[in-house]
Order: structure tokens, then sequence, then C-alpha cells
């Protein structure tokens, strides 16, 4: 995204919430009203807190802003908690979903995804459309993981569990763990705990896990993985954390 934004010499208007573990609507109503933007971009599920839109409120958002793009990114749609979005742009030309195959399908190094938005709508852009910009490749790989689509979901079923699962032992063991959609949870470490130092001795657990500190003072980023993945996961940072 900011590729193209620099190639468009768009000015990017990044939106910090009060709380970044809650999306508040009327936060973003009035962003929106003091920047007057042409496109608004929304992540359900947001990496790395989890948080989602409603598609209620991307619903109203859309009808209350005509002028605007309304882009909602779904990258990590397979896991999330609500709905998505993608059944409204028959009726919203001004929606745009997007998806990828880079998180639940595991083709992140072939670079391809894919968006739904109206008729209308993907008409104007087929008028960009390079036909090369994805190879074959790719093509033929994201293909066959949509044949394979039910593998998949239960790949993420497990990961969802798995995911809600550890958010609860680690919360019984005292610790402010946080999940919503994704495939991920944030964990606050203890006070006068250091993540980046926690990080680094579970690596050398071969247990990797990410210091998001610098955003979100005192917190870690853990990916979910299998149950008995996150039954391992629980166990080597409860024992690093002496709980």
């Amino acid at each position: 995204v900011g590729i193209f934004i620099e190639g468009c010499h768009a000015q990017h208007v990044k939106m910090e919430l009060k709380d970044p573990f809650h999306n508040d609507e009327s936060e973003l109503r009035a962003k929106i009203t003091e920047v007057d933007p042409k496109v608004v971009y929304l992540i359900s599920p947001n990496n790395p807190t989890g948080t989602e839109w409603q598609p209620s409120f991307i619903e109203s958002l859309c009808k209350e802003n005509p002028q605007r793009i309304v882009i909602a990114d779904e990258a990590y749609h397979e896991f999330a908690k609500l709905p998505s979005s993608s059944q409204l742009v028959q009726s919203l030309p001004n929606l745009i979903v997007t998806r990828t195959f880079s998180k639940c399908f595991g083709l992140a190094a072939l670079r391809i995804g894919f968006l739904m938005a109206h008729e209308d709508t993907v008409g104007e852009m087929m008028k960009l459309y390079n036909s090369k910009s994805v190879n074959m490749l790719a093509q033929l790989a994201a293909s066959e993981a949509l044949r394979n689509r039910d593998f998949y979901m239960n790949y993420a079923k497990e990961v969802c569990e798995a995911r809600d699962w550890l958010v609860r032992d680690l919360r019984a063991a005292g610790l402010e763990a946080r999940a919503g959609g994704g495939n991920f949870l944030c964990v606050k470490m203890p006070q006068g705990i250091s993540p980046v130092e926690v990080v680094e001795r579970m690596t050398k657990r071969d247990i990797f896990m990410r210091d998001i500190h610098g955003r979100f003072p005192g917190f870690i980023r853990i990916t979910a993985g299998t149950m008995e993945q996150m039954r391992r996961v629980a166990a080597e940072l409860k024992t690093e954390l002496r709980l």
C-alpha cells in the first residue's frame, strides 16, 4: 500500500485509536470528517491487536460516504470472529474487500491475493489491470489452494481454538492476554520484565515471538499454531516467567 501511495503522491493519514485494542466507530467518523479523505482503509482483523470492524458499521460508513472508496482489508479473515463484509459489495459500489493467500493458505512467497467489489468498480479497475502482475506459478498454487479450501478451513478452525485456549491459560496464570480475530495474540509481560529479553530467551528455546513493546508497551506478540504447539508455548513461557 505504501508503494502505491508514494507512486500516486497521495497523502497518507494514519489514525491512532485511543485504545488500540478497541475499534471506536465514533473516533473513525470524527477522523473522516476532519481529514476528508478520498479513500478509507480499514483492516479487519487488525495485526497485531486482532480488532475487527462490524460489517453493519462498514455498510453504514459506505452509505454515509458515497463519494469515498472504503477498503476492507480482510487478510486474516479465515481466523476472524466476525462475518466478512464481502456480502455487501453487490449493493455498495464504493466498497472493496481484499483478501490474500499469504496467511491461512501459506503462499506468502508467491505474493497473490484477490478482491471483491461491485461489478462497476471492478470494471474501472480492469482498465489498469496488468495481466503479468501475478506469475503463472502463483495462479496455479492459488487455484489448487481454493480446490482444497476445506483442508485450510479446518486448519484455521484448529488455530482459532488453540489461540483462544492459550489466552485462557495465560490469563489463568495471571498474565494480560488479548486476542480478537487473527492467528495471533498479544501478551503483556509482568512489571519489571523486559519483553525484548523474553523474546530473546524464548528464541533459544526454539519458540519465536515478536517484541511489539515499541508500539504497545510491555507486550509481545505470539502467532498461534496447533493445540500441541500452543501447549508447549504456554508451558515454556510460564517457566521463563516463573509463573
